[in-house]
């Protein structure tokens, strides 16, 4: 009986934790690829300013 008390207040806490930071890491690597697009059409825009 003790076990399933452990689990249901230990055990339910942690596994909300790692679906919560799964779900922040995969917003972060999206966000991280969109940061990375937006830099090199930035770079393009600039480039394409000084030659004209």
């Amino acid at each position: 009986m003790d076990l399933i008390k452990f689990i249901s207040d230990i055990g339910f806490p942690i596994a909300i934790c790692l679906i919560l930071i799964y779900r922040i890491e995969t917003k972060i690597d999206t966000m991280t690829l969109d940061l990375k697009e937006i830099k090199d059409k930035l770079r393009m825009t600039r480039e394409d300013k000084g030659r004209g």
